[in-house]
């Protein structure tokens, strides 16, 4: 279920984000956390996607199971970015 939430919140990201990767980011973060990021969280992200979407490219089949079907290495590295940010502890609300 939690992977199904990561893949909803990438598909809104990319399809509402814009096409630049820190502009994804920035909706990601905001939409996690209910604030904007900083610059340095956007560069940690984007620099996670990239590393990410780059491991998709060589493994399609790993691609095809993270974005859910598709041989799609932008949307899988979306999906674990995403996945990344809901597990943040500022996202996830501890008491």
């Amino acid at each position: 279920v939690f992977f199904d939430a990561a893949r909803a919140l990438a598909k809104r990201v990319v399809g509402e984000g814009g096409p630049a990767p820190a502009e994804r980011a920035a909706l990601a973060f905001r939409l996690c956390t209910g604030r904007k990021p900083n610059p340095n969280e956007i560069d940690v992200i984007v620099q996670n996607y990239e590393s990410q979407r780059e491991s998709f490219r060589q493994k399609p089949e790993l691609a095809a199971k993270a974005a859910g079907g598709a041989e799609d290495a932008d949307m899988a590295a979306w999906v674990m970015i995403s996945n990344a940010l809901l597990n943040l502890d500022e996202t996830v609300t501890k008491e």
